[in-house]
């Protein structure tokens, strides 16, 4: 046990402490926060947003569907139908990929990811999910 001569020692020790754990803590906040700002980066960001892009044109393609029976041979029939222009992938490449298939009875709605490893994200209405080549 440390003995103190006086109560101002015992005051200082405290003191530096104090400040060493706050030091410690701040760090450790600092590093967690970093941590969280990488995992929430443009990237993640951007998948997102272009998935919740993607998810605007499904709806539409689906009003198409119920309207005239078949989805549309192109995402620009679909954009002139709605007169919607919708927005590019935010991520990887940057126009999205349609195909009708099956006489246009269902479809794939397909943006790349990441263009240098080729991992492609998409849709398909005969599955109704989103799924990554890479999973």
């Amino acid at each position: 046990m440390i003995k103190y001569r006086t109560p101002k020692q015992l005051i200082i020790c405290i003191v530096i402490i104090f400040v060493v754990v706050v030091t410690v803590t701040v760090f450790l906040i600092q590093s967690n926060f970093q941590s969280l700002k990488d995992r929430t980066s443009d990237h993640s960001i951007g998948y997102m947003e272009t998935i919740s892009e993607g998810d605007k044109i499904i709806l539409d393609l689906g009003r198409f569907r119920s309207t005239y029976g078949s989805f549309p041979s192109t995402l620009s029939e679909l954009s002139d139908w709605t007169g919607t222009k919708y927005d590019n992938p935010r991520v990887g490449n940057i126009s999205w990929d349609y195909e009708s298939k099956g006489d246009r009875r269902c479809f794939i709605l397909i943006f790349q990811l990441n263009s240098t490893t080729g991992t492609l994200c998409g849709y398909d209405s005969s599955m109704k999910y989103w799924g990554r080549s890479d999973q």
